[in-house]
């Protein structure tokens, strides 16, 4: 397990990836950037047999944990340590209709996430684009004790109206936002673009704004 520091979420105590490596080849995928960063879907049984800490986990931060490229054992053995109550599970994948095949493991300690950079559909990566994990997230509201977050993150421009209805329809606890840190040169929105879904947002549910939005707003 690793502390958090750098650009990870402030809210989270820990880091721990029991499965590592990735598929979705984003353009602004920070491990890219790693010299020599193994990016092959691979299980660490090292790291699976770790003794946990408690706290806020973020299970699979350097990889998708979800991916089609993910065999489902490696999921259910990771998922299978994750049983301290006096901890709470953080998970994010650009592929959550997945989390469907695993509902059974998420209970109220759990926190389920996906990326939605934008309403539009721009050519980023090869994970499913943000209509399907905006319809999956969908599908999960109601039916999960879990916790639920949608992450916009790198905030892309955007349609104000339609990204707030795809965002709201997911029925989230919380929003985080935070921009493209390593200058990918991405489409960004404006200040004021931005400052009206903030306020929109806010409005509904709770915003949690990482400190590299300071430069967009």
């Amino acid at each position: 397990m690793n502390k958090v520091n750098g650009d990870m979420y402030d809210w989270i105590d820990y880091t721990w990836n029991p499965v590592k490596g990735c598929q979705h080849d984003c353009k602004y995928c920070y491990l890219k950037s790693i010299f020599n960063f193994d990016m092959t879907p691979r299980l660490s049984q090292k790291t699976l047999d770790e003794t946990l800490k408690s706290g806020s986990v973020f299970v699979g931060s350097s990889s998708d944990m979800f991916g089609e490229f993910i065999p489902s054992d490696w999921i259910r053995k990771s998922l299978n340590r994750c049983d301290d109550m006096f901890s709470t599970y953080i998970l994010q994948t650009k592929n959550p209709k997945r989390y469907q095949e695993f509902l059974n493991y998420f209970d109220k300690f759990f926190v389920l996430g996906t990326t939605i950079e934008s309403n539009r559909l721009y050519q980023i990566s090869k994970a499913p684009n943000v209509n399907e994990r905006y319809s999956a997230m969908r599908l999960l509201a109601g039916h999960t004790q879990a916790k639920l977050f949608i992450t916009i993150e790198p905030v892309l421009d955007f349609d104000t109206s339609e990204l707030l209805d795809m965002i709201l329809c997911c029925y989230p606890d919380f929003v985080n936002i935070g921009a493209d840190s390593k200058n990918h040169h991405l489409p960004e929105p404006s200040r004021q673009k931005l400052h009206l879904l903030i306020k929109e947002l806010k409005a509904v549910t709770e915003v949690r704004l990482k400190k590299n939005l300071s430069r967009l707003l």
